[in-house]
């Protein structure tokens, strides 16, 4: 760099003496055009006119010399130009190459770093299963052996970072696709990962998820229940993030899809809502969109085919084995059955990237042996609610009917005043039951198995319609 800035400084120096050169030659010729002009008044008109050839002789060549000293300097600045150039360009390549080369060193100290924590490449799946305990989902130890045999069948597992080892079968399995659960060591960098992205932050002001709702006539009935009960959502989530740290939580981009109110599911549930129709799952779906949006999540509502394609674009078509590198479009998605059949047919193959982010409200729950295809196909159960083969902890009911499920509930609209507040204590409880019944045929040959129920507590029931031939007399029976 010194040897440049000298050679530099010298190149200017001789330029600079080239034109005071020039500059002083042109002074003493001109000092000599002055004296010729007074000797020539000296002169007869001869000698006068040869010495004018001679001095218009010389500033010709004086014009010559001058050219070309200005071309030497042209062409001298023009390689100082190109000098210049080219070492800015071999500047800039050797920046370039050390730029890379630091960062093949940081990969390789990596990489060494990673199997010198682990030393595990040599380790099969079984032994690494068992000595981290990872958990019985990851003892798809058929999983793994496919990944060894099928890892080159497509370029995108290489992608990923897939390079033949056993650990990387298991980075993959773990952090691309939910087989496995993340390695231990692999959680720092997973977590220095998180604290770089968006920072869940509580809400208690509901204009944006108004303004959102407020686009489509479907949420009507929805948006008024949230409206009313406004002020407890707020002093709820107020009281939670009192009690809990509700800090440093990643925030997730949840997508909510409810199949039920799409004009394809024919079920016209929004329609019916001011009119006596069903409402018990636009409860449930108000309450789980607003628990979503007051704990700060991106939230994305799809109430039709349109929408949904319009959300999963990116990755509609995918044909790949892997799912779609980048930014996840969503990382959590809740959804009912109809809303399953939707989304399976809008993505196509790449469906099967996204079947661990699923959740489904799903009222009643789905017991284990309708939900596995295979099961029920060979005990001929042939309902369109099943053979969805996700984890029974993935449907999310009303009510707690069954372990198997998980039990997601809903809010008890609070219709007391402050008078019946203060007396509530002193309210005799009473065991009671509810038989949720719909259709009287509902009903037909089941009263020996109410009457149990009724030697321990009164009966009461809903029924549809004004028929109650087949109702027990011993239920109180309320037509819906």
């Amino acid at each position: 760099m010194e040897r440049r800035e000298k050679g530099r400084i010298e190149k200017e120096f001789e330029k600079r003496k080239r034109r005071e050169r020039v500059e002083e030659k042109a002074r003493e010729e001109k000092e000599i055009e002055r004296k010729g002009e007074r000797e020539e008044k000296d002169k007869d008109g001869t000698e006068g006119r040869e010495r004018k050839r001679g001095e218009k002789k010389k500033t010709g060549e004086r014009g010559a010399r001058e050219k070309r000293l200005e071309r030497t300097d042209r062409e001298g600045e023009e390689r100082e130009e190109r000098e210049r150039a080219r070492e800015e360009k071999e500047k800039t390549k050797r920046g370039e190459k050390e730029k890379n080369e630091r960062e093949r060193q940081t990969k390789r100290e990596r990489q060494r770093g990673e199997k010198e924590n682990r030393g595990w490449d040599e380790i099969s799946c079984r032994e690494i299963s068992r000595d981290q305990t990872v958990t019985i989902l990851c003892a798809h130890v058929l999983i793994c052996l496919w990944m060894k045999e099928m890892w080159r069948s497509d370029g995108c597992y290489g992608n990923y970072g897939v390079d033949g080892s056993t650990c990387s079968f298991f980075i993959y399995l773990s952090e691309v696709e939910n087989w496995c659960p993340r390695l231990p060591w692999r959680l720092k960098i997973l977590n220095e990962e998180s604290d770089r992205r968006a920072q869940a932050e509580i809400r208690t002001s509901f204009d944006e998820l108004y303004r959102v709702m407020s686009q489509r006539e479907e949420f009507r009935w929805m948006m008024l229940r949230i409206k009313r009960m406004a002020e407890p959502w707020v002093s709820a989530i107020r009281s939670l993030a009192h009690k809990q740290n509700l800090t440093k939580r990643r925030r997730k981009k949840v997508l909510v899809h409810l199949g039920l109110l799409t004009k394809e599911s024919g079920f016209k549930i929004a329609e019916n809502a001011f009119s006596g129709g069903p409402l018990g799952e636009l409860v449930q779906w108000s309450d789980l969109i607003t628990t979503l949006y007051l704990l700060g999540h991106e939230v994305r509502i799809s109430a039709s085919i349109a929408e949904l394609k319009e959300i999963m674009r990116k990755v509609m078509g995918n044909k790949s084995s892997c799912p779609t590198q980048g930014d996840k479009i969503v990382e959590l998605i809740y959804i009912d059955i109809v809303g399953l059949t939707q989304f399976k047919k809008t993505l196509g193959p790449s469906w099967v990237h996204y079947q661990c982010m699923l959740r489904v409200l799903d009222s009643f729950g789905t017991e284990p042996e309708f939900n596995h295809a295979h099961y029920a196909q060979s005990k001929g159960h042939k309902t369109p609610w099943g053979k969805w083969n996700l984890n029974p902890q993935q449907f999310n009911t009303m009510f707690p009917h069954t372990p198997d499920n998980s039990f997601l509930g809903f809010v008890v609209e609070q219709h007391l005043n402050a008078s019946d507040i203060r007396h509530i204590d002193d309210i005799k409880r009473q065991n009671q039951s509810l038989v949720y019944g719909k259709v009287d045929n509902f009903w037909k040959d089941k009263k020996k198995y109410l009457d149990i129920i009724h030697s321990y507590m009164d009966v009461h029931a809903t029924v549809h319609g004004t028929s109650t031939i087949h109702c027990p007399a011993t239920s109180r029976t309320t037509a819906s």
